[in-house]
């Protein structure tokens, strides 16, 4: 399994259009083939302002190649973008290195 850490940089002033931004994309991303497990905004208490987070999972590596293809011409996600200026974005992509914790 593959985690896509996204991280956007926004602008605080506009924290309600990325905010619709993220909710649009929910279905593109999951009709794509992607496993929403995060979307993270960014408070007003705490904490920088101008970055929000997102992780969403893909199985393998191919898994992934097929998930961005797919949302790439994913006619919703190509309306989200066209209609929103997109935020600065990057991505890392993760796995595991272990499979677990335990507590005691």
């Amino acid at each position: 399994m593959y985690t896509l850490f996204l991280r956007y940089t926004i602008d605080p002033n506009k924290l309600s259009d990325w905010r619709a931004y993220a909710q649009a994309e929910f279905g593109p991303i999951i009709e794509s083939g992607g496993r929403i497990t995060r979307y993270y905004a960014p408070t007003e208490f705490a904490g920088a302002t101008s970055e929000a987070f997102a992780m969403i999972d893909v199985g393998t590596m191919a898994e992934y190649e097929v998930y961005r293809a797919n949302l790439a011409a994913h006619t919703k996600h190509q309306e989200n973008v066209a209609r929103s200026r997109r935020p600065a974005r990057s991505t890392l992509y993760t796995a595991p290195s272990f499979s677990g914790l335990s507590r005691k």
